[in-house]
This record gives C-alpha cells, structure tokens and sequence, in this order.
C-alpha cells in the first residue's frame, strides 16, 4: 500500500490556506500586520506537524508490511537411517551417564516447494543420563539447486525408542542464494526398530538484503 493510498484511507486533504497577508509598514495597521502573519505561520506549523506524522504511520505500515512478507515457510519430512558412525563412552560416576558422538545422513521425503531441501548430514552430541538424554548438533542441509543451509538443533528424549521425539532448530547460515538466511522451528520424530527414524520439520525464514 502506497503512502498516497494511505492518506487517501485516513482522510486526509492538502491544507487550503488563505494566502499570505501582507505586511503593513504604516501607522498602527503594523501591528495587525505583524499579528497575521504569526497566526498564518502557526497554522502552518500545525499542518506540517499533522502532515508528517501522517508520513511516519504511512512508512511504519509499509516497512511492518514488508517484513510479513519476509518470512517464508519450512515444511520437510526427512528420513535418516542409522548413523555411520557413534563413538560412546562412559563417564563412569554413576551407572548409565555416558557421551555420545555421533554423525549420519537424511534424506528429505517431502518438501515445499518454496524452501526444497534435499540432503543433510549431521553431527550430534548426547549426554545419556539413565533413561533420558539431551542432545545438541550440526545440520547441514544440500538444497534441490545445490547451495548449502546450516542449522543448530537441540532437544532431550527419553531412551526408550517407543516414545517420541523433539527438537528446536536455528538456521545459521547459508550460501548462494541463501547467504543471508536465517530462521527457526522445531521437529517432532520417532524411531524405528532398524535404528533410523523419522521426522517432521516446520518453521519460518527469512533472508536479508
């Protein structure tokens, strides 16, 4: 929306002035001169004033505006097998505390249209304590025309693999057409009995100019 468009809603006209008076410089018709013009330019102070804090509302829906725009969707499915690779170690306090570092490959099942991604390969780090465990990671997702979009991602679960699984992600970075990226959601998963699983991702992005 236009700000001629946005004065146009708000009703409001260009101001109709009465022409400048002018001056008086004889006799005692000076002073209503002097009183006239003062009165002409503190109208016209007041119209200014009203006009531009009309302009300031006008701009502030544009820009508002424009960044609703801004944010686009991410909706993927992605399926990832088992990892290629786990390292686990026990720290030994207590029974059941352990590290885990791992690192595997997903593949995206669906997509939208606007945000296709492909490819992803992660890393992750678990700390297991007991019957739950709290993770952190890397993904690094390959788009369908091959630039790169980085994520973090964190969540906690338990270790029993009947129950579901969460997570909360950030975009970091991208490259290419995504350079300026950023974004955040969350993904909701389970695990499957081979060792992989299966997941939802939704959230928003944005990219800078």
């Amino acid at each position: 929306m236009g700000v001629t468009a946005l004065v146009a809603l708000f009703g409001v006209q260009e101001p109709h002035l009465p022409p400048r008076r002018a001056t008086l410089t004889t006799g005692c018709n000076t002073r209503s001169g002097e009183n006239s013009s003062a009165e002409f330019q503190f109208r016209d102070t007041k119209e200014r004033i009203r006009m531009r804090k009309l302009l300031y509302v006008a701009c502030s829906l544009l820009v508002f505006g424009s960044v609703t725009m801004a944010q686009n969707k991410v909706d993927t499915k992605w399926h990832c097998p088992k990892e290629t690779a786990s390292h686990k170690l026990d720290v030994g306090d207590v029974p059941d505390h352990s590290y885990v570092i791992l690192q595997g490959t997903c593949t995206a099942s669906a997509s939208d249209s606007g945000f296709p991604e492909k490819t992803s390969a992660l890393t992750e780090f678990q700390e297991i304590w007991k019957a739950s465990f709290n993770f952190h990671g890397r993904f690094n997702v390959t788009m369908e025309n091959g630039d790169k979009v980085h994520y973090t991602y964190e969540g906690s679960s338990s270790t029993d693999i009947t129950k579901p699984l969460s997570n909360k992600w950030k975009i970091q970075s991208g490259t290419g057409k995504y350079k300026d990226i950023k974004g955040s959601g969350t993904c909701s998963g389970k695990m499957n009995a081979d060792g992989s699983s299966d997941w939802e991702c939704t959230g928003t992005y944005s990219i800078g100019k």
